[in-house]
């Protein structure tokens, strides 16, 4: 329950603070889970030293598009 104190002190916030109350309560509220397997997560591990390594391997958002659009209309 939204007490009107805590309505008060909430409206007091700055925009940034408020963000940061929105963030906290949104991982009080989502499962600690992120639902990748561990395979997935060494998957990320591996690739994202590779990016460290030689980032030269990655596309830019243009060319993630473009290749999305061309797959995917």
């Amino acid at each position: 329950m939204v007490t009107p104190a805590l309505q008060e002190t909430l409206g007091s916030l700055s925009p940034a603070e408020r963000l940061d109350v929105i963030d906290f309560l949104q991982r009080t509220l989502v499962p600690a889970s992120d639902g990748l397997s561990e395979p997935q997560k060494e998957t990320i591990r591996q690739r994202d030293a590779q990016m460290e390594v030689d980032p030269s391997i990655g596309l830019t958002w243009d060319e993630l598009d473009s290749r999305m659009q061309h797959k995917w209309g």
